[in-house]
């Protein structure tokens, strides 16, 4: 059977009303003061939801993990980091903009991998292997190869190609060279403050077929 409902008193519905109208005042308040957010924006540096690590490693002997991280105003630039397992704070152990700076020349064979990777913007640290004990970590960067130790963060380096061009005021010869050296950083503020780069001038010089004085 039909159920009769009492009418709601007068006072109730006003009140209702006023605080329909209210949370609609403050909505439209909300979308006026908000900041509109351009496209570029969006794709711009930092990221809106911060850096994302990718390339997540665990060390073999179990004891760290390690990861790329975009510099926090460059998302195209990372860094190698490192944090132990068993807890405690991360740290740096190679700047991305030491070893491959933006300007930086990348070979045509180098420029296609990193498109087939989809990376080809990307600048610094963008690829490293663990070695098979998870003492030293290899990496790739502007055509040299740093061998990094784990704990300390030196490296040593091949710099292998052609020499295509002058150097050291002599003409190109177009000889392959290879050559083996290491990089000593000093950290200051979590960042590299100094790096000091070893290598044999004497065994470049015996590759190009240049003869010097001293010889």
């Amino acid at each position: 059977m039909p159920v009769a409902c009492a009418p709601r008193p007068w006072h109730s519905l006003t009140m209702i009303k006023s605080l329909l109208f209210a949370a609609l005042l403050a909505m439209t308040a909300s979308a006026a003061t908000a900041e509109e957010l351009p496209v570029q924006r969006v794709f711009a540096a930092p990221a809106l939801n911060g850096p994302a690590p990718r390339g997540v490693q665990i060390s073999p002997d179990g004891s760290l993990v390690t990861y790329l991280k975009p510099e926090p105003t460059d998302q195209t630039t990372f860094d190698l980091w490192a944090r132990p397992i068993q807890g405690g704070a991360e740290r740096r152990l190679i700047e991305g903009a030491a070893v491959e700076p933006k300007t930086a020349v990348l070979t045509e064979a180098e420029k296609g991998r990193r498109e087939r990777q989809r990376i080809a913007g990307d600048h610094g640290v963008v690829d490293y292997k663990w070695d098979e004990i998870g003492a030293q970590i290899l990496v790739p960067a502007a055509g040299k190869l740093y061998l990094a130790d784990a704990k300390t963060g030196a490296s040593e380096w091949t710099m292998a190609g052609t020499n295509s061009g002058h150097a050291f005021g002599f003409a190109a010869t177009g000889r392959l060279i290879s050559i083996r050296g290491a990089s000593i950083f000093r950290f200051a503020g979590g960042r590299i403050a100094q790096q000091r780069d070893y290598w044999s001038l004497q065994m470049l010089n015996a590759q190009l077929g240049i003869k010097t004085s001293g010889d």
